[in-house]
Parts: structure tokens; C-alpha cells; sequence
């Protein structure tokens, strides 16, 4: 598919408002979107439209959206990080979860 073919397709999407998924769960939305715009289910890390990845959610979500997740080198970055950066919460010993937000600065002081 072209990229004129895939703007083509969106606009037809919006077009046709709301839309029931076509199957239940968190996954639903993005399953949906892939069968309107007839690109076949993989279920790989990677791209799903050219070197595109698509996301969707629904509207009134509040959940944040995952574009990558990259573990850090060498091995065994990331458990000096949790060492360095991590926090407590709830009844986990020690967490480090962190988001970049053009809004607001995260909590070890990051702002996009």
C-alpha cells in the first residue's frame, strides 16, 4: 500500500465514525484499525505499514501510549539504573517506570 492509499483509507475510517472492534479487550481498537485498513495481523515487533508502527486507544483513555521501549547497554544497565533512579511503590521494593511529556516534568526531572 501507498502512502496517498493509506491517507485514502484513514479519511474513509473517519468518515464512517464510530466503529464497534471487532474483537474484546485492550487490543481490540488496534485489531479493528488493522482489518479497516485491510493490514494483515502479525503479532511482531516491528512496523506494521511501511517503517510505520501504527497505535490507536480509545477516545477518553487515559492510558499512556507506548511508542518504544529500548533496553539500555551493556548488559546489566538496566539493574544499575533501578539501583540509581528507582523509587519505591506500592509493595514493589524498587520501580523505575519513566515518560517524556511536552506538559510536564517527569518524575527525575525530564520535560520534552
Amino acid at each position: 500500500m501507498q502512502y496517498n492509499e493509506f491517507l485514502e483509507k484513514l479519511r474513509k475510517i473517519k468518515e464512517m465514525g464510530f466503529v464497534k472492534t471487532h474483537r474484546t479487550g485492550d487490543m481490540g481498537i488496534g485489531k479493528t484499525l488493522e482489518d479497516l485498513l485491510e493490514i494483515a495481523e502479525n503479532n511482531i515487533a516491528g512496523p506494521n505499514f511501511s517503517n510505520y508502527e501504527l497505535k490507536s486507544s480509545r477516545r477518553d483513555s487515559v492510558s499512556m501510549l507506548t511508542l518504544f521501549t529500548k533496553a539500555p547497554m551493556p548488559k546489566g544497565a538496566n539493574a544499575k539504573l533501578l539501583e540509581v533512579f528507582g523509587y519505591r511503590q506500592r509493595k514493589a521494593n524498587h520501580f523505575l517506570l519513566t515518560w517524556i511529556n511536552k506538559h510536564e516534568q517527569n518524575k527525575p526531572g525530564y520535560k520534552a
